[in-house]
């Protein structure tokens, strides 16, 4: 996992192609110290000023190769034998996210169910889009029984754990299954690019009626910091009255090592309340 306990940045301007003067903040992060994190912001710039001079715009392809994830670190989650299985971090909108480097969690995408789709599915045959995708993960279990799945309902779609198998997210054979489980394409990218699959575990702010944080981690000490413990206070009082998923299914067999059982423990006990809450 690409994530750091040290951040530091430095800033630049450079020229590109058509003299036109564009100015960055590059951020590096480290889990060793903030020496390195400095020479990594330090090498991030001189990489962007070398695309500004090769491309009209170089905020298309800027940084996503590098992968860390510039989040406030929250927990680090270690296994049966002291190794680091997880880690919860709080992203740039304010959210808690688990982050595990095998695990394999697909992040599915679906339209929103409307009007429409809802009386389609009441007085017809027809389906809602998450009703499709899940028969879709159904059908791919069916040719592949071997496999334990757990799917939860999200929001905007569904969420799925492969529980018996590891597999790291810039393997082959990891790209394979989040393709077949639908998992979204830019989902699937981050993960390579990150090292690790992500599970959002708190509501998303602007669903449960409040705004996104003022300010972005690492934050300068004072009046950022306490601007943002105001809004996390605020937060946490809107988000208590929502929920990130519901479970769905269950398929193939009850099989989990000690490590698994207990990321997926945690998930539930973070993203799943009690009542009929609504997911946000």
């Amino acid at each position: 996992m690409k994530i750091a306990k040290y951040w530091e940045k430095t800033e630049g301007t450079a020229l590109n192609r058509d003299g036109q003067m564009y100015r960055t903040t590059c951020w590096g992060g480290s889990s060793e110290s903030t020496e390195q994190a400095l020479q990594l912001a330090r090498a991030k710039l001189r990489h962007w000023a070398r695309l500004v001079q090769e491309q009209p715009d170089p905020f298309d392809t800027y940084g996503y190769e590098h992968g860390e994830i510039r989040e406030e670190l929250v927990e680090e989650i270690t296994g049966a034998n002291g190794t680091l299985i997880g880690a919860i971090t709080r992203n740039g909108y304010g959210v808690l996210v688990l982050n595990t480097p095998r695990l394999l969690i697909a992040d599915v995408d679906t339209q929103p169910a409307g009007l429409v789709d809802r009386l389609k599915a009441r007085f017809t045959s027809g389906a809602t889009p998450k009703a499709r995708r899940v028969a879709e993960i159904q059908a791919f279990h069916a040719h592949h029984p071997e496999l334990a799945l757990t799917v939860f309902e999200t929001y905007a779609g569904l969420r799925v754990f492969l529980t018996n198998q590891w597999h790291e997210p810039e393997a082959h054979t990891a790209r394979q299954l989040m393709i077949a489980l639908g998992a979204d394409p830019l989902y699937q990218r981050l993960c390579q690019s990150q090292h690790c699959y992500r599970a959002r575990l708190s509501p998303k702010p602007w669903r449960c009626g409040t705004t996104r944080p003022p300010n972005r981690y690492p934050r300068e000490p004072g009046q950022a910091e306490q601007a943002y413990t105001r809004w996390l206070a605020g937060y946490s009082h809107h988000a208590a009255g929502y929920a990130v998923c519901r479970p769905l299914l269950t398929l193939g067999p009850d099989q989990q090592d000690e490590d698994t059982t207990r990321l997926m423990a945690l998930h539930q006990a973070m993203t799943v309340r009690p009542g009929d809450l609504p997911l946000a």
